[in-house]
């Protein structure tokens, strides 16, 4: 199991091993079954190492943190799980061990009261005084405590509105029983969750219309073809913006309250706070930990997952994707065959769905959307997932003409792997001076292949893609797998 993250002093990244000299660690770790432990693995001592050839670089001391999860909700008890998984001790009792009280995500009613009931004062004085209190909107009455509320974080506010985004269109299609394909679509307000909203419809063929009342807000929706007259006669309408007294009665259609403070009222007005708690719980659970992780001075690492279009493997690739994001940040990346070929091994519009439910994040199908990985240095390692003949000629020959094959030149250019797995009927006839290329060039990796049937084609050649997990972890240190043939 492999962390990335940053030394405090943001030099460099690195990749984080069990220190074998002390491998229990400490901390009482939870066993009840809210927070049910998936491993018995506890990186509770580090030793920190630094990707590639780089030179080992310091000691970050995630061993010293003893987490007591406290929050009723399943988002908080699934953060509480991928931390332990990532190398956070837990405890199941408050104590003066304790460094770290997690609380749901926002904690508090606006009394100040704790959510779900509970006296928060009562528990704080069985507590260390230097505990710090993770949650979002922590009451300024806590303020003598150390608090990390994630509410306050911009990098979380973003995740979590664009999360937000999804489960409100999950549940507008759930009630108007169809598609946006078509429809009139009303998003009240431009701001993170507005922003996410109106894209995502636009991108479902809905008809988007956009009320605000900045002229700047209207000026950026309209560059990405919103319309900014507002039209009140519509199939769904969604607000988001608090504050606002709206008349409902002067709206037609399906009404979303996604504010934090109501704007419309009524009875036929669906209340969606907290949508990512109800709906997506995984990946609700797995932002709030990732964050915790980032501030606590690491980062868990990010991978790309690129597939193309060799459909017959899908069955045994998807798996994979998932049990890489169970322990990692996983991107998915679609060529535009993958995202637009209906087989009868699938429709491309399920695949597309299963992706993004696996890893909690929108497919990237477009080189536009793959052209930021290099510039932002967005992702540490990328994986090709089936990687076809196609696409291994045009990596070898550097055309850059694809989501994917964008995707691969633009991560190459800070110098981070590439693990390839290689699907294609011609892996021993016209695709072998490809591979033959690659594997000759730095930063390129290969997974573990063979020939799939050698008496009906002899030339076919497939990746044991169960192999990508353990060849993306001896790529991050530099190192190709072996046996490659098998």
């Amino acid at each position: 199991m492999y962390l990335v993250g940053r030394i405090h002093t943001g030099i460099g990244r690195f990749t984080m091993q069990p220190n074998t000299q002390n491998p229990s660690g400490g901390g009482r770790l939870i066993t009840s079954p809210t927070v049910e432990c998936l491993t018995n693995c506890n990186f509770s001592s580090c030793r920190v190492k630094r990707i590639g050839t780089f030179q080992n670089h310091g000691v970050m001391k995630l061993g010293s943190n003893l987490f007591y999860p406290m929050g009723k909700t399943p988002g908080c008890g699934r953060a509480a799980e991928v931390l332990k998984r990532w190398g956070v001790a837990m405890t199941d009792h408050p104590s003066q061990e304790v460094t770290h009280l997690l609380l749901d995500v926002p904690g508090f009613s606006p009394d100040g009261s704790l959510r779900g009931g509970g006296e928060l004062s009562e528990l704080l004085r069985r507590l260390p005084e230097e505990v710090t209190i993770v949650s979002g909107k922590i009451p300024e009455a806590y303020s003598r405590w150390q608090c990390m509320d994630l509410l306050k974080d911009e990098g979380y506010l973003w995740e979590n509105a664009a999360i937000t985004a999804q489960c409100a269109v999950q549940l507008a299609a759930r009630r108007m029983g169809g598609i946006f394909r078509g429809e009139t679509v009303l998003v009240i307000g431009w701001g993170r969750i507005g922003k996410h909203l109106a894209r995502l419809l636009l991108g479902l063929g809905a008809q988007v219309s956009l009320m605000s009342r900045s002229d700047a807000h209207k000026a950026e929706a309209e560059s990405f073809g919103i319309h900014t007259e507002p039209k009140y006669d519509c199939r769904v309408v969604f607000n988001t913006a608090p504050g606002m007294n709206l008349d409902e009665e002067a709206f037609t259609g399906l009404k979303i309250e996604l504010a934090s403070t109501s704007g419309f009222r009524g009875d036929d007005v669906v209340e969606a706070r907290g949508l990512p708690g109800i709906f997506a719980p995984e990946q609700s659970g797995k932002l709030i930990a990732k964050t915790i992780l980032r501030k606590l001075g690491g980062e868990v690492m990010r991978i790309g997952f690129a597939v193309c279009g060799s459909f017959c493997t899908y069955s045994a690739v998807f798996p994979v994707m998932e049990k890489l994001s169970k322990e990692h940040d996983v991107y998915p990346i679609f060529s535009c065959q993958a995202a637009a070929t209906d087989t009868r091994f699938g429709k491309a519009e399920e695949f597309l769905a299963e992706a993004e439910r696996i890893t909690g994040h929108p497919v990237l199908k477009t080189i536009p959307q793959v052209e930021p990985i290099g510039p932002k240095k967005l992702l540490d390692v990328l994986v090709i997932a089936p990687c076809t003949g196609n696409t291994l000629a045009k990596l070898s020959h550097g055309i850059a003409d694809t989501p994917v094959t964008m995707a691969a030149k633009s991560h190459l250019r800070n110098g981070r792997p590439v693990v390839v797995a290689v699907s294609t009927n011609d892996g021993l006839a016209a695709a072998a001076e490809n591979i033959g290329r690659l594997l000759a060039r730095k930063h390129y990796y290969f997974v573990p292949l063979r020939q799939d049937d050698a008496q009906k084609k002899p030339a076919s050649l497939v990746a044991v893609f169960e192999k990508i997990p353990e060849t993306v972890k001896l790529a991050v240190e530099g190192v190709q797998i072996q046996p490659i043939l098998l």
